[in-house]
């Protein structure tokens, strides 16, 4: 159950997209998608473990999101940023029968 008061923070989600950079080639910029409120918490070394068998878990936080259907995070093209701090998403599970919630682990990107 995702209790609405618990999401106090917010936090801008962003796309990485490919533009013409105006010399025949490209680059990659990244475009504000969506400003969406959430719950943020450290993730400890035995409260996560993904699919990919992840254990490294310095400077991991798990965001918990409202599910929206207009929005899937995709790991491979979203960022997520949080006072000022990029992270970079390792992975994204939807938990509830009538998909409630979005868990998002994301680790700070250097």
């Amino acid at each position: 159950m995702f209790k609405s008061r618990k999401a106090n923070k917010r936090v801008e989600i962003l796309e990485s997209v490919v533009s013409p950079d105006g010399f025949g080639g490209n680059t990659t910029t990244t475009v504000s998608v969506s400003t969406r409120w959430c719950e943020i918490s450290d993730v400890g070394s035995n409260s996560y473990q993904s699919e990919g068998g992840i254990t490294d878990f310095t400077d991991t936080q798990k965001f918990l999101f409202r599910y929206d259907a207009n929005l899937t995070i995709n790991p491979e093209i979203h960022t997520l940023k949080y006072l000022g701090v990029v992270y970079s998403i390792l992975d994204v599970k939807t938990n509830g029968f009538r998909h409630v919630q979005q868990i998002v682990i994301g680790k700070i990107a250097f």
